[in-house]
């Protein structure tokens, strides 16, 4: 079954990260990089944001190469979720 709606799509994301932890870095790194919604949107926003959620939370080595390209990107919500979860690892 296809699922269309980015919410859903999101959330299962999210939810692979505690089910599959081992499977959801490789899952995250498409969904930032699959350009399914376009650019400049609140979708494509909150697919990066969610992104960079899950690889935290799995600690994946390459958290700190999408923070970086969140930091760089023109999405404000991108950058803060980017900057508060670098203070997060810096107080553990």
């Amino acid at each position: 079954m296809l699922v269309e709606d980015e919410y859903t799509q999101r959330l299962a994301l999210k939810s692979l990260a505690y089910i599959y932890p081992e499977q959801a870095e490789q899952y995250a790194i498409t969904f930032w990089e699959r350009k399914k919604f376009e650019a400049g949107t609140y979708e494509d926003e909150y697919q990066k944001i969610m992104v960079l959620h899950v690889l935290y939370q799995i600690h994946s080595p390459k958290l700190n190469d999408y923070l970086d390209l969140a930091e760089q990107s023109n999405y404000e919500y991108l950058k803060m979720n980017a900057q508060e979860i670098r203070k997060n690892i810096e107080k553990t």
